[in-house]
This record gives structure tokens, sequence and C-alpha cells, in this order.
């Protein structure tokens, strides 16, 4: 590579209006995708990056791509989910002694950057009206009526179920609501969720172009989690 850009936010000088040198590094990886150029690398330190990244240019050919790595020895995750802070209201369902109680709280539609995963099905009809006929007798079953956005307390992934009364049969379970902000959930050990600490899906691809057709990239050591990607057509994952 004939140029490393460098990507480090735990850097006290760390800024997106920096050149993105090792000692005044940029804030953001997408910031470094902005500029990096055919040829060129970037550099990402150790860290957890919840943004989207959307590289804007291709390399162009095997001896000029544009490479996107984590530093040597750096753990480097990509989350497309975003911390959940709000109240949780317990809702008096099920709350005997020895049963984890339904608690509900109201995600804020500012979280979400651009489409909502919660308030999209995995799979539409009009995905399968489009161009996979094969799928038409699924249409409208389960898991595909399910939405796109996952829930985590402390790490671990809640299970999501089809309606608010199946909530009753087991706890780290969630249901969310028609409009795709109200959540509800029997959180995993009879925890209080205002002692947990909540992710939520609010991104339906973490590393991609805006556009189809970029090539000549190399991406190297990055963990990319928490995704609301839909059913594989159109093809919208991850990365």
């Amino acid at each position: 590579f004939s140029k490393t850009s460098h990507v480090n936010p735990a850097h006290p000088k760390a800024s997106d209006d920096n050149p993105g040198t090792e000692g005044a590094p940029f804030q953001t990886i997408n910031r470094a995708a902005q500029v990096v150029q055919p040829g060129e690398r970037v550099v990402i330190a150790a860290g957890t990056y919840r943004e989207r990244v959307c590289p804007a240019r291709s390399g162009t050919g095997p001896g000029r791509m544009i490479g996107y790595e984590a530093a040597p020895g750096a753990e480097v995750v990509l989350k497309g989910s975003r911390m959940l802070k709000g109240k949780w209201v317990a809702t008096g369902e099920n709350a005997k002694p020895g049963s984890p109680t339904v608690w509900k709280t109201k995600m804020p539609a500012e979280l979400f950057p651009g489409e909502n995963p919660f308030a999209l099905v995995n799979l539409t009809d009009a995905q399968i009206d489009r161009c996979m006929p094969w799928a038409v007798p699924i249409k409208g079953k389960l898991p595909n009526t399910l939405r796109r956005g996952l829930v985590f307390q402390d790490g671990r992934r809640l299970k999501q179920v089809a309606s608010r009364d199946k909530l009753k049969e087991a706890a780290g379970t969630y249901w969310v609501e028609p409009d795709g902000l109200g959540l509800c959930v029997r959180p995993f050990g009879h925890t209080d969720p205002s002692r947990a600490t909540w992710e939520v899906t609010v991104l339906g691809t973490v590393f991609a172009p805006k556009d189809y057709g970029l090539g000549y990239l190399r991406i190297k050591g990055l963990v990319i989690e928490h995704c609301g990607n839909c059913f594989p057509r159109p093809q919208q994952g991850a990365l």
C-alpha cells in the first residue's frame, strides 16, 4: 500500500477533521472510507465502532486495492446496534412469584438513522412477488413475518416471539409492537431491566457502499455483529 490512514477514537487528538495520520487519526472508520484512494489502506485501532461504513470508491485492480484492516493484535468490532436507555415499565403480566415479569419500553425514533429494522419483516410479500415465485407458499408465515431487529441483554441475545402472548412461555424473549418502536421483553434471570445493559439493532447493513459495483476492497480482521439484515434477496447483509 502506498499510504496508510489511521482510525483511533481513543487517541486524545482523534477527529474526523484530522488528516488521518498516526499522530492525528480519524475518529470514525466511515470518514476514512470517504478519503482513502486506490492503492491505500485504513488501519483501525481496537474498539467497538457503532457506525455504518460506506466506502466511497473501488480499488482499481489486484495491485491497487483499498484495504480496511484491524491494527496488529487489535480486536475491532463493528456493531449495527446502539445502546437502549430509557424507562422500563412493568406490565403486571405473569407477576406471580418465581416468574419473570414482562416489561415494556418505547424505543425513540431518533435511535434509527435510516430504516428501522424493527418496523420491517424478514421477508416481505413484495420481495416474493418481485423475484421469488417459488416462495409464494411461505407468504405470511413464520419466521418470515418476524421483525429484523435484534435485542441483547448484557451481550446475550434474546429470542423474538411472534405475539405478545408468547412472552408467557419463556424468559429471554421479546416482542415488537406493530409500530416498530414499542418493545416488550421478559429478561433473562428475572432481572429488572433498568439494571441491565441493553442493545438494539438499528442498521440493516454495517459495512457496504451505497451503490452496487464497487470492487477490489480488502477487508481483514474486522468482527461485525448485531446487524438487522433481511432474507438474502436483495443482497443486504452485514458486509
